[in-house]
């Protein structure tokens, strides 16, 4: 019989991480790992079902002004959120199969701590007995909250209570936040947070959604338009007429319902029929496009599940007993290979998928219950894309009115235009140009100042910081992060073996206007959007960025903070206080957006 497994702080610290080279002088950073307890017996008391979730901490570069823990989840579901740590939002990254460090600007724990976690149990590293897999999204939500108050209790740093006497903004702020059937998950987390009140066990600051699966209404059938949109089917061509009938059926199954259900087989229909059409065959290969991203295609039936290319490094690497052994995987409980996404996790949650509310019907009353919440989207994503969300946000009513009032403004970043942003009654809605369902893969910098911006976060930038990286929303303008020169990170360029879609190479850059949504086939030249006064503008903010690091030299400069929970490298700890630490962010590829949408149990396409 496998017992509980005590775990403690001190058996969480994880030195260096077997194949990454030496991290960078300055950029040193903590790193912890292991299991604490989802599931108890009335919510206390001994673990039920020995379910214990994996988590992953990565501590802040540098400090900023007020620290900020950003928890990060993978979707699927059943999918590890190692995929964002080492695809996505993490401090390393596999290039030519080589792990290294992931770019200056490009890492979401510069300057906030970073947890990411293996959730519902089950899910990459975690374990559970008896096959006790999550069979609600109400119990998952309810888990982490179990999850989270073990987790504050180790690392009461992060403890709302303990600082409550503090006053409201005394606690560190947390960020729940993921992309894909995470947009499923992080409502029903953030309304159990809620629901305990002043209980609650961390100060809940704000979510975070990244092309998130959670309206079946708005979303479904978007999948066609999407594909006509960026001009690879026709308006009224052939691929359209044979979607209707399929695409009909899903609409009259959401009629039937006010509220719609997460999950409906007639609608998980039409991403499968879109990629049967896509397919086809070339040199005895059949290929079908990517439904993670239009600009490429993958072999048939995979049509993206092999995607992305640094996928397969990935599963090398996590299936190495040495790191196995450095990340402190209980190899007692959890002997199994690491996969990315477990699909007796997803099959659990299948029956009552078509039973529970959509997310959808949880953002009224976080938003009105004064939550921020952020949801951002990629625009090269066919499974969970932004016209979808774009509809979904457009109908949404809260605070007595629907949709967001205004438009979008320009968001450039060093003058490039990169998307756009459009705030409103506590809801942002976010669109990144030229990026798929996994938006920080292709876009690492964009997606790490939006992160920022939404946070609030005052970098306290050195005064030696000469080359600079400058970010717009419109009017509004400050400095991303010093880059030492660099004032670029490039994201993902189209794998070798991946091969872009004849008709989607048209897709070169964004709309030249954003007050309203330009449905062109062949989009106009980025370089369009930088006018003469759109050049003058950037280079006074450069300017003027100059300065203030003038004004500023006598500043101490940004040097690296290591947090340690409670009480730093007590005696006799095991652990070398000075020994440098590199740790690779947990990696995942959780394909996020229909979890359920092929029929066959043992294939399922998942939302990452």
């Amino acid at each position: 019989m496998v017992g509980t497994v005590q775990h403690n702080k001190r058996s969480f610290f994880v030195g260096a991480l077997p194949g990454l080279p030496p991290v960078e002088p300055g950029r040193e950073f903590l790193v912890e790992a292991g299991y604490l307890p989802a599931r108890t017996r009335d919510g206390k008391g001994a673990v039920r079902d020995n379910a214990h979730l994996y988590f992953m901490l990565h501590r802040a570069m540098y400090k900023p002004k007020k620290r900020k823990l950003i928890v990060w989840l993978n979707g699927g579901p059943g999918c590890s959120s190692f995929d964002g740590s080492m695809m996505e939002i993490g401090a390393w990254r596999f290039e030519n199969g080589k792990l290294g460090w992931t770019k200056l600007g490009g890492s979401w724990n510069e300057y906030a701590d970073v947890l990411y976690v293996d959730q519902p149990v089950g899910t990459g590293f975690s374990y559970v007995q008896n096959d006790g897999y999550a069979k609600s999204l109400t119990q998952v939500g309810e888990e982490f909250l179990i999850f989270l108050r073990n987790f504050v209790s180790e690392y009461p740093e992060y403890d709302r209570q303990r600082h409550k006497d503090r006053g409201p903004g005394g606690a560190v702020d947390v960020y729940i936040t993921g992309e894909s059937f995470a947009g499923e998950y992080i409502p029903y987390i953030a309304n159990s947070i809620l629901t305990v009140g002043n209980s609650a066990p961390i100060k809940l600051a704000g979510i975070a959604i990244g092309n998130g699966d959670m309206d079946p209404k708005a979303q479904s059938g978007s999948e066609v338009d999407t594909l006509v949109d960026a001009g690879i089917w026709k308006a009224n061509g052939p691929e359209v007429q044979e979607m209707k009938s399929t695409v009909q059926k899903c609409q009259e199954a959401l009629a039937k319902d006010e509220i719609p259900h997460i999950r409906y087989p007639e609608c998980d229909a039409i991403l499968h029929k879109v990629l049967n059409i896509s397919t086809h065959k070339r040199n005895d290969t059949e290929y079908c496009i990517n439904s993670y991203d239009l600009r490429l295609e993958d072999t048939s039936p995979a049509c993206g599940m092999n995607w992305p290319n640094e996928l397969a490094a990935t599963y090398t690497f996590l299936r190495k007993s040495e790191v196995r052994k450095a990340l402190h995987v209980d190899q007692i409980n959890k002997p199994e290979a690491w996969i990315e996404c477990n699909t007796a996790v997803s099959r659990s949650l299948r029956a009552e998928s078509r039973k529970s509310k959509a997310s959808v019907s949880l953002l009224p009353h976080l938003l009105d219950s004064q939550l921020p919440i952020l949801l951002f989207a990629g625009d090269k994503d066919i499974i969970c894309n932004y016209l979808g969300l774009k509809r979904m946000v457009d109908t949404l009513e809260w605070s007595g009115k629907r949709g967001l009032d205004g438009t979008p403004l320009d968001w450039r970043i060093n003058g490039e235009l990169v998307g756009t942003w459009h705030a409103d009654r506590n809801l942002t809605f976010v669109r990144v140009y030229n990026a798929s369902h996994m938006v920080a893969y292709d876009q690492p910098l964009p997606a790490h100042d939006m992160m920022l911006r939404f946070m609030g976060v005052d970098m306290n930038l050195g005064a030696n910081a000469a080359a600079l990286n400058t970010s717009t929303v419109g009017l509004d303008a400050r400095i991303l992060v010093p880059d030492r020169g660099k004032t670029h990170i490039p994201g993902h360029a189209t794998p070798s073996s991946r091969l872009p879609l004849s008709s989607a190479e048209k897709l070169v850059s964004p709309p030249t206007s954003t007050a309203t949504d330009n449905k062109s086939g062949a989009l106009a030249d980025r370089n369009s959007h930088f006018d003469l006064w759109g050049n003058v503008f950037v280079i006074a903010l450069v300017a003027l960025a100059v300065a203030g690091c003038l004004l500023v030299r006598r500043r101490v400069r940004m040097r690296p903070v290591r947090y340690q929970a409670v009480e730093p490298y007590q005696a006799g700890m095991d652990v070398d206080p000075n020994a440098q630490v590199s740790v690779p962010p947990s990696m995942e590829h959780d394909m996020e957006m229909e979890p359920f949408a092929l029929g066959d149990e043992e294939e399922v396409m998942t939302p990452k």
